[in-house]
């Protein structure tokens, strides 16, 4: 005895025609069986094939035991398990295996929504940094299975999936949450949420998968937050009346929006241009524009001052410098010469007037200002010429001879002013530098 061959099919979508297999093939001793009937596992009566319109015998000859049962329009009712019962002569019941009909439903619903909002296929949504994402089945059977690619990418690992029981019996809801943190990278690619309706991988009913998608279009908004400032010039010293470039480089969805900052070396109070151009351009630069120079960058996603700042500097024209320095120069050497022969002027004019004071006062001893070490005026060799001169008259008698008695009278004479001389005069003092002129007597 053999029990009846039961059909593969295990799943049908909604619609469809299918049959159930039972076929009783025949035992030893010639017996066969007597009839059969079918049953569903969630109900206790029995089909009753001829009531009903949808389920009708494959052969209602029942040709080599052929008792196969035959649904056609299949309804998400039909969703069940199957099996049939059959008798050999003598009354003997037997029941075969379970066959598990799957109806395969399609959600009557996939929404797609973020921040509690739907979001419609091919739309553009702007995200920016860690964004959620919700992915939703509703009414399908069995179970969907939702998967999240981004690009070629599957992202379904940052997902959380939730099934929960459909509007009515047999149908199912399933939810699926995407918590991911989008890159810039991420800008113009398509995240697309996959519905899958499949059955278990033994079924072979089905040649093709039942699925929907959403696609959408990121716009990915970010701004990043190395922001930097630097010269378009080559140097950080410009010349009067030259022109100024400053680059302000910041990376941002939508394009950043720049405001510039400027603190002048002149003054503490700091200057603001607010929603310029990433470049700040001064045409003709003046005293009035040296200082430091920094940018800030923003979006919608956030605002970033720049890591650095540029130190400006202005410079001569190197035209009037060419034309001006020449005649610096000029007119310096020029102030040089003068002075020099000026202050041999002043020393010559000095000189003589201190010679005309020393005839006046005598041996003196003086300090001068300016370092020049101490002198004296020795009137020793004036005296000298005196006392030849009073020898001259001494020597010359009435009758005009010399005698020598005169001529010794004017030695003596003479060493004896000498002696005098002596215990008067001081020697030549040396010592440091003195702010006026002063007698050696006073020093």
């Amino acid at each position: 005895m053999q029990e009846p061959i039961t059909s593969p099919l295990t799943a049908a979508s909604l619609g469809d025609t299918l049959e159930l297999r039972c076929i009783i093939e025949k035992t030893f001793a010639g017996l066969t069986a007597t009839g059969a009937l079918w049953y569903r596992t969630d109900k206790s009566q029995y089909i009753n094939i001829e009531a009903a319109s949808r389920h009708s015998y494959v052969d209602s000859n029942h040709t080599d035991g052929d008792w196969s049962l035959r649904i056609s329009n299949v309804t998400l009712e039909d969703d069940a398990g199957y099996y049939c019962q059959w008798s050999m002569f003598g009354g003997n019941f037997y029941d075969s295996a379970v066959v598990n009909l799957t109806v395969i439903t399609l959600p009557k619903t996939v929404r797609l929504n973020r921040n509690r909002e739907d979001v419609s296929t091919g739309t553009v949504v702007s995200v920016s940094g860690k964004e959620i994402f919700t992915c939703h089945a509703i009414d399908s059977n069995p179970e969907a299975t939702i998967t999240w690619t981004l690009g070629n990418r599957d992202i379904s690992d940052s997902a959380a999936v939730l099934y929960t029981p459909g509007s009515m019996k047999k149908l199912h809801d399933t939810t699926s949450t995407l918590n991911y943190t989008f890159q810039r990278n991420d800008n113009e690619k398509t995240l697309r949420c996959q519905v899958l309706v499949q059955v278990e991988e033994q079924a072979v009913a089905i040649t093709e998968n039942i699925s929907e998608q959403i696609d959408v279009i990121l716009d990915v908004q970010y701004l990043h937050d190395v922001v930097t400032v630097r010269n378009v010039g080559s140097s950080g010293t410009i010349k009067k009346g030259g022109e100024l470039q400053l680059q302000c480089e910041a990376n941002g969805n939508p394009k950043p929006k720049y405001s510039w900052f400027f603190q002048p070396v002149s003054s503490a109070k700091q200057s603001l241009w607010e929603h310029r151009n990433s470049v700040l351009i001064i045409p003709a630069v003046d005293n009035d524009d040296e200082g430091e120079y920094w940018c800030a960058a923003d979006n919608n996603v956030g605002r970033y001052s720049a890591v650095n700042k540029v130190s400006i500097r202005v410079g001569f024209n190197t035209y009037m410098a060419s034309v001006v320095a020449p005649i610096v120069i000029a007119v310096g050497l020029l102030l040089g010469i003068f002075a020099v022969v000026f202050i041999a002027y002043v020393k010559h004019f000095l000189c003589f007037k201190q010679k005309e004071r020393d005839s006046e006062q005598g041996s003196l001893s003086y300090k001068p200002t300016n370092g020049v070490l101490n002198y004296a005026i020795d009137k020793t060799l004036d005296d000298e010429q005196d006392v030849d001169r009073k020898k001259q008259k001494v020597s010359e008698s009435v009758d005009g001879t010399k005698t020598e008695e005169s001529v010794n009278y004017a030695e003596l004479d003479l060493a004896e002013k000498k002696e005098q001389q002596k215990a008067k005069i001081s020697p030549v003092i040396y010592s440091s530098i003195v702010h006026e002129l002063k007698p050696a007597s006073q020093v």
